[in-house]
């Protein structure tokens, strides 16, 4: 549709200067022409040429004056034009130098314009001229939360109809060639000279790695919830039926599996697996399966058959493609089953006499962690059916549960440090030298462990920072420590879904306040901050400024007391202030001789 454009005041001076020169040009004209003739019209020959004269005279004159100038305004026109066409060629060049996509649209939200980095945000080789993100073919928009997004709420849509801004719109854009792209969305509108939308520039950010990264922590986090669950039920030495059913309801209710299923092999030749205890999506169906441990039948070649025989884990990454899975293949996938784990159940003699599976959703589900994670359960749970749940037998499971939590909670912290090897050791000799300053103050046995506990994870929600952040050898920009910040809260959220005997999620939550208020993430201030986050802050501020950083080296223990000190009492607490200051007195800056922390206390022996 097209619609009518005013013309530039430079234009219509222009327009009127040439007018002016005709008007004048012919009134002069017929003006000396007029008085010529009068002198010669007693002669009528002469007089008719001199009129045929006069007007072709006219025609040239005129003609040669209106070109003249016409020739000077289409010359500076082209000139204009020139300087503008060059002008958007910079422009566009400059556009693809942005890290974040953007792309342009006219008064009817059809783009004209897209840059580099909104390509490859969409992974699409061009979006043509005259594209309408509304009604394009094969792109389907919606919210994170999987909600389609009408038309109306598109962001240039938005602000062609409020002529108003919009910041941060969240989009999970599917593209035709099947990319998933979890963006956010800021757009403007774009005047002409009368105040009217001629069309809207929008900026794309791609948050894809970001909100994958996050949801795969906090899968991992309902993976540790799981083991926690099942740990629970191990120590409250139900009968064996009681506790496979509970172990089977923590896979699928806290670990978030579609369903998980044990099985206790027969004494039959054929040693058929029978179902015992299932929960989740077709719980009954697989009761009703036939599994055998014997191979060279055809329902012995499956997972549960050779984790069984082969005394170790079986995974099967695509249930669609493992021919071995052919007799189960459709009633797995009718159930939106695609990947499995088959870990045996083994006694004290290494007799192989059960077997638990667990079934995901989706293809390729079970990696090195998650695999490790289920054959600790299943070693758990194995344990626990063969010694009846006995007392000794429960003090075992603790312990082993608790040196496997540590020792999970300890790869959590060090995959962060592998993704940011300039802080690497970083949150051991935090939690080192937050030991400490907790003795030095008196503080409890059982308190000291669970603050030890969280000062090794206090920046475990960095997980989902951006290595590329987190290793820049230079200062953050705001935006980059916005990012950063943002670590507290992740952190709290995951450890929080974790059922520790302490307060290890607001422990954490709270290490970046500050007693005046100006902390994150909740301005908490005073006596609302926890005493053991306020030791956490102070260890964690003085481990950073004794340490290498990327942008700065390392200082002396002398420096970091000096900051500490230049905000005692105001950011931070003066009497764990006082407290590291007398360590530091006595040891000086080695932090290897501040303490030794004898074993952990048994948390369920002081609850």
């Amino acid at each position: 549709m097209s619609t009518f454009r005013p013309l530039s005041p430079a234009s219509r001076d222009t327009i009127l200067r040439i007018v002016a020169v005709y008007i004048i040009a012919a009134l002069a004209w017929i003006i000396v022409s007029d008085l010529l003739l009068a002198d010669v019209a007693h002669d009528g020959r002469a007089g008719m040429v001199l009129g045929l004269a006069k007007g072709f005279a006219f025609v040239a004159v005129t003609s040669v004056v209106l070109g003249f100038v016409l020739a000077r305004h289409f010359r500076r026109l082209g000139e204009a034009e020139a300087a503008r066409e060059s002008t958007a060629t910079r422009l566009a060049a400059l556009a693809d130098t942005l890290p974040s996509g953007l792309y342009m649209t006219d008064a009817e939200g059809k783009v004209v314009f897209t840059n580099r980095a909104l390509l490859d945000v969409f992974d699409v080789q061009s979006l043509p001229p005259g594209t309408s993100f509304v009604d394009a073919p094969g792109w389907t928009f919606k919210d994170w939360s999987g909600r389609p997004i009408p038309p109306e709420e598109m962001p240039a849509q938005i602000v062609l109809r409020t002529r108003e801004p919009v910041n941060d719109r969240r989009y999970l854009v599917v593209t035709p060639g099947r990319r998933h792209a979890y963006v956010s969305a800021n757009a403007t509108p774009v005047f002409d000279e009368a105040g009217r939308p001629t069309g809207a520039i929008v900026a794309v950010n791609d948050l894809t790695r970001l909100q994958l990264q996050r949801a795969e922590l906090e899968r991992r986090g309902r993976v540790l919830a799981m083991v926690s669950a099942v740990e629970r039920a191990l120590t409250r030495g139900q009968a064996e039926q009681e506790l496979m059913n509970t172990v089977c309801r923590a896979v699928t209710d806290e670990g978030g599996y579609r369903l998980a299923a044990i099985g206790i092999v027969g004494d039959d030749p054929a040693r058929t697996v029978r179902i015992m205890a299932a929960h989740g999506v077709a719980s009954e169906v697989i009761r009703k399966q036939r599994i055998e441990a014997v191979p060279g039948g055809p329902h012995g070649g499956g997972a549960s058959g050779r984790a069984i025989r082969e005394r170790r884990a079986v995974c099967v990454p695509d249930i669609a493609i493992d021919p071995a899975m052919a007799p189960w293949r459709e009633v797995a996938l009718a159930h939106g089953m695609y990947s499995m784990l088959a870990v045996p159940l083994e006694d004290d003699r290494g007799t192989v006499f059960g077997v638990l599976t667990v079934f995901d959703g989706r293809a390729d589900a079970f990696h090195e962690s998650e695999l490790a994670l289920v054959e600790s359960l299943a070693r758990d749970l194995a344990y626990g059916i063969v010694s009846g749940r006995a007392n000794a037998a429960r003090r075992e499971a603790e312990a082993r549960y608790e040196k496997m939590l540590a020792g999970v909670l300890q790869a959590m912290a060090r995959l962060l440090e592998i993704r940011d090897p300039y802080t690497a050791g970083h949150e051991m000799r935090a939690a080192q030298i937050t030991v400490a300053i907790a003795v030095e103050m008196g503080l409890d046995a059982n308190t000291v462990e669970g603050l030890r506990i969280a000062a090794e994870l206090h920046d475990i929600g960095k997980l989902v920072v951006p290595a590329e952040i987190l290793s820049r050898p230079t200062r953050l920009s705001e935006t980059e420590f916005e990012i950063v910040k943002q670590h507290v809260s992740i952190g709290e959220e995951v450890l929080g879904s974790i059922d520790f005997p302490w307060p290890i999620a607001h422990i954490v939550g709270q290490h970046h306040e500050r007693l005046d208020g100006s902390g994150y993430p909740r301005a908490l201030s005073g006596d609302a901050i926890r005493l053991e986050s306020r030791i956490l802050a102070v260890a964690d501020v003085y481990e950073s400024v004794t340490s290498h950083r990327p942008y700065r080296p390392g200082r002396g223990h002398e420096d970091a007391m000096k900051v500490l000190r230049r905000g005692e009492g105001r950011e931070f607490d003066a009497g764990v202030v006082e407290a590291l200051d007398r360590i530091v007195a006595r040891h000086g800056g080695d932090a290897g001789l501040w303490v030794r922390y004898d074993a952990p206390v048994d948390p369920i022996a002081v609850n």
